[in-house]
């Protein structure tokens, strides 16, 4: 059973979020030259009748299809030297490379049909090269199953469709890494990887050497992916441009299993969908990819519609009509839940209908709840507690502290905080830290929350004014 959306799907406002390009370029790459099986050149076939031409233009865009590039043939060789097909890959990511940046120039957005996902090595050189252009800042969204950073001497493969991020950051030949006209093409600190579950043994260490933003499996099933969203989109501004580079093995191989390397555990259809819809609502989308579908492990398409309708959400579709003003039902944290419970996307308990007129229902995901606890910490604080003003939490971080993670940050005293508040950091399993207080800051009153990023390599903070309007987003030093 495919997982197009059956309900009419409404439109989101354009006139509270930034607007994307609305002159969209299809480009279709059909070679699995990269790949480890065949398969994957047959993606931009099963993706044009899966009708993504018509269902983009029902949302008024205008969308050309330029076709399929051409490129040689997949001999199907072993590796030589550690690579395969390496002679074939480059000529394949140049010819990706000339096309993305033409599209780019005359302002329009390209969506590159793949293909294995070693052509987003040429696509995002492409963005890249366009970047140092016109002074743009760049934003890349990796949403995989597989880190992709492997090197010749990490795997035994040979296969260069596990190879792309490392090329795209210096490590790599030298045919490969030059493609975008400067080396590297981009810096680490640019990626943000979401979904992944399978990385090499010595591709972890890489990773963690280069300092990639790396948002696993575990970490979205434990905050939740509208954290991981709030995070990975965390500082866009105008003058950023967003590459999102979707493989279908993301997804959970339940729901897509049109795909040569499934991995298990992967984003349901729902988490798939609010990380879609928040990368729209940021209106900075600005170049897609959309790699590994495979037809010939499909069943009835069903994978290729499955990617038409989150390319669609990517464009604005919302799938769910949400009462404006209304305060609502489900937890917006698109966490898993306990076994028997309501998934965290999902309706508000019986008793308060979502959407109701200013009567929020509780929260479904453990992510939102904890957001609903603050709002109302935050309504409690207004009232200030008399001049005194309250000591310092304790800020000595626990005796066990690993070595490999930053301590907690410094507490600033609060100057007029209420009874409840402030609150020591709470450590949970896996020492995944977090805190949250309740203090005034520049004459309001303000719930302040931090974690440890990913990587636990650095700590974040949000402030949350009364309301629920988020104040500031930052690194905390």
């Amino acid at each position: 059973m495919a997982h197009r959306c059956t309900n009419t799907a409404q439109p989101r406002s354009t006139a509270t979020i930034p607007t994307m390009p609305q002159r969209i370029t299809l480009l279709g790459a059909p070679t699995d030259i990269g790949a480890g099986s065949r398969g994957a050149s047959m993606g931009p076939e099963a993706l044009r009748v899966a009708d993504l031409k018509p269902t983009l233009e029902a949302h008024g865009l205008e969308v050309v299809d330029r076709g399929n590039l051409s490129g040689p043939a997949n001999p199907w060789l072993p590796p030589v030297d550690g690579y395969r097909h390496l002679a074939e890959v480059v000529a394949w990511n140049r010819s990706v490379h000339d096309a993305v940046h033409a599209e780019l120039v005359q302002g329009r957005l390209p969506i590159l049909l793949g293909g294995d996902h070693c052509l987003g090595l040429g696509s995002i050189s492409a963005v890249a090269r366009h970047c140092r252009e016109t002074g743009k800042k760049l934003r890349v969204l990796w949403l995989d199953a597989h880190a992709d950073f492997n090197t010749s001497v990490l795997t035994p493969s040979g296969n260069l469709h596990g190879m792309p991020v490392a090329c795209l950051c210096g490590l790599g030949p030298q045919a490969l890494i030059e493609i975008g006209g400067q080396v590297p093409a981009i810096n680490p600190k640019w990626v943000r990887q979401i979904g992944i579950r399978s990385v090499d043994a010595g591709e972890k260490r890489l990773v963690h050497q280069v300092g990639l933003e790396v948002f696993d499996m575990r970490y979205i099933d434990e905050m939740g992916m509208r954290h991981t969203m709030e995070l990975a989109l965390a500082t866009l501004d105008a003058n950023t441009h967003l590459h999102v580079s979707f493989d279908v093995d993301f997804l959970d191989p339940e729901i897509a299993p049109g795909v040569a390397t499934t991995v298990p555990g992967g984003p349901s259809y729902r988490e798939a969908q609010l990380c879609m819809e928040m990368i729209a609502d940021t209106g900075r989308l600005g170049s897609l990819d959309v790699m590994e579908l495979n037809p010939a492990l499909d069943l009835r398409n069903k994978t290729a519609e499955l990617a038409v309708d989150l390319i669609e959400s990517l464009f604005g579709k919302s799938t769910l009509m949400r009462a404006p003003g209304g305060g609502g039902g489900g937890g917006g944290g698109g966490g898993r839940g306990r076994p028997g419970a309501a998934p965290g996307g999902g309706p508000g308990a019986p008793g308060r209908p979502a959407g109701g007129p200013g009567a929020p229902g509780p929260p479904g995901g453990r992510r939102a709840r904890l957001n609903h606890r603050w709002r109302q910490r935050v309504s409690a604080a207004q009232t200030p507690c008399p001049a005194a003003t309250a000591p310092a939490p304790p800020s000595d971080p626990p005796a066990t502290h690993s070595p490999c993670r930053p301590s907690p940050p410094a507490h600033r005293p609060a100057r007029a905080t209420n009874r409840r508040s402030p609150r020591t950091p709470h450590r949970g399993p896996g020492a995944r830290a977090s805190g949250v207080r309740v203090a005034r800051a520049r004459g309001r009153w303000v719930c302040e929350t931090w974690w440890l990023s990913p990587g636990h390599d650095r700590w974040w903070s949000m402030r949350v004014a009364a309301g629920g309007a988020v104040v500031l987003i930052r690194p905390v030093a």
